[in-house]
């Protein structure tokens, strides 16, 4: 009931900020703020909300959760309009919520490339470029937790590991597994061909060292990390959860048929999606590792391949600048 208190808390906030400041327009990002953008009915001020993962595969059996889409099934038809950052995400909140279909576009996640350009030259650590140097590098970028699947990407790395020797992987980003990363390196004898970076202001530097980007999540809204690894010139294995990485990957994607072996798509590489069950036993490998396993294999053994697909890629991040997501919303503020 706190979190129900401090929403309506909110809520009488903002109501107060738009009659004092005369708002027109309030965008709002995420559930909880969309709740309290839409709770406001200001009938002055235009409302428009942003959804950004896909919400099936998030739990929903918990009290939180029932209450989440409790909500979401009675506002978001409210606001003027509805933002989703992949086609998919826009497709199954139509079906699943009965969403008015001419208040849902899509708008895709905007990056400053001049940033990623300014801060992937900055050297790493001498520490850090003696682990990147003479290997071969695989890279995941990202909070890591049950969704970003990174037991499936470690197993699969350590069958790579058995025949190559000289690759590494780095793993970016706050560490919210509670030990089972560290304990899966303990006992794989992984420690130091395994580098965990923790949280950094600063991803671009390893991902501009890097050669291959592994997005092994089971589900997604719209992958940043990826795009930023195309931009930094990454070869690119994604799974094709939902959703994000056929939207990103493929010219014209099918969002309704699912990749059902490693396939050389336009962009990138991608793989099946990967089994939802958390297992860090890394004796137990399953199918979907195995065959994430065979695609990074197959991008270190097919050079002149992965090189194109590097060259496609980077051209390809550039789809998603700030000013092209600027005049999107435009569109829509202005409407």
């Amino acid at each position: 009931m706190s979190k129900v208190r401090l929403l309506l808390k909110r809520v009488k906030k903002l109501k107060k900020l738009i009659k004092n400041e005369k708002i027109d327009c309030i965008i709002s990002f995420l559930d909880s703020p969309n709740f309290v953008n839409l709770l406001t009915k200001s009938t002055n001020c235009k409302r428009i909300i942003s959804i950004r993962n896909y919400s099936k595969r998030e739990n929903k059996k918990t009290f939180l959760g029932k209450l989440t889409d409790f909500f979401i099934k009675r506002l978001y038809r409210k606001a003027d309009y509805i933002v989703t950052v992949s086609e998919l995400i826009k497709q199954s909140y139509i079906k699943e919520y009965k969403l008015p279909k001419k208040k849902i576009v899509t708008i895709y996640n905007p990056y400053n490339f001049n940033e990623i350009d300014e801060k992937s030259i900055i050297p790493l650590k001498s520490k850090e470029e003696n682990f990147y140097y003479g290997n071969f590098v695989f890279i995941n970028v990202g909070r890591i937790m049950y969704q970003k699947g990174i037991w499936h990407l470690l197993k699969a790395f350590l069958l790579v590991y058995k025949r190559y020797k000289n690759v590494r992987l780095v793993l970016v980003g706050e560490d919210l597994s509670n030990g089972k990363v560290m304990r899966f390196i303990e006992q794989a004898g992984l420690e130091d061909i395994v580098l965990l970076t923790g949280r950094t202001k600063n991803p671009y530097q390893y991902l501009k060292n890097s050669n291959c980007y592994v997005l092994s999540s089971l589900f997604e809204g719209f992958p940043n990390a990826m795009v930023e690894a195309m931009a930094c010139g990454c070869t690119i294995i994604a799974a094709d959860c939902k959703s994000g990485p056929k939207e990103i990957l493929c010219k014209e994607p099918d969002l309704f048929t699912k990749i059902d072996k490693t396939t050389i798509v336009d962009f990138g590489i991608m793989v099946p999606d990967l089994e939802p069950e958390e297992n860090w036993d890394l004796t137990y490998i399953t199918e979907g590792e195995k065959e994430l396993a065979e695609a990074m294999i197959f991008v270190l053994d097919k050079s002149e391949e992965t090189e194109k697909l590097i060259n496609l890629a980077k051209k390809r991040s550039y789809d998603f600048s700030f000013d092209k997501c600027k005049e999107e919303y435009f569109k829509i503020i202005d409407n």
